[in-house]
């Protein structure tokens, strides 16, 4: 088991408890953004502990498929939700099926990826025509790097890209309509086309 893993499966008990309304908004501002619709398969990327599907729930969002890393958090995620459905696996190497999800939603994650580059490709393949990838991030990208960098060894190092950064990896796995927005959250897209 890597060191990421570990430092998640260590926090994965009391995570919930460091939520806080920033993040509630940030949810809702993305699902908007990003038109979730009750109608749409969505792929949670990252899905930690869980904490999109209440409000994917609130939409009336039934088709939901998870993916997560850390075997703790997943835990956490199947205590809370049995009925939803997660496998436990870096999103790099996820075996799901191709042209399947209308939006993947990358929330509060990105950075802990260890292959940029394929997650792209994979969410890529992973859509179905005019599906959405969401990157988001309740900080935006100074207050997100600069709390990674206090928070210990384990992440002090995942930083999220600069925005021509970003487009270059939206862009090269074939994303068109690509949206980055830096404020005082972070919210990128790009769409299968």
């Amino acid at each position: 088991m890597n060191t990421k893993h570990n430092f998640f499966n260590k926090h994965a008990e009391e995570w919930d408890s460091h939520l806080k309304q920033k993040d509630f908004d940030a949810i809702e501002l993305m699902l908007e953004r990003a038109q979730v619709t009750k109608d749409d398969h969505v792929l949670d990327v990252g899905a930690g502990t869980g904490v999109l599907v209440s409000f994917l729930k609130k939409r009336g969002v039934i088709h939901y498929q998870a993916v997560e890393a850390s075997s703790g958090m997943a835990s956490v995620f199947k205590r809370k939700y049995p009925e939803e459905k997660i496998i436990i696996s870096e999103f790099e190497t996820a075996n799901l099926n191709k042209n399947a999800f209308d939006k993947i939603l990358v929330f509060n994650t990105f950075p802990h990826f260890a292959d940029y580059e394929l997650v792209f490709r994979n969410a890529y393949s992973f859509l179905k025509k005019n599906g959405l990838l969401v990157i988001s991030h309740s900080m935006n990208r100074q207050e997100l790097n600069n709390f990674h960098a206090k928070v210990g060894r384990a992440v002090s190092r995942d930083m999220l890209p600069e925005d021509e950064s970003m487009k270059k990896f939206f862009a090269m796995a074939g994303f068109q309509d690509i949206i980055i927005e830096n404020t005082t959250w972070y919210f990128a897209s790009g769409r299968k086309v």
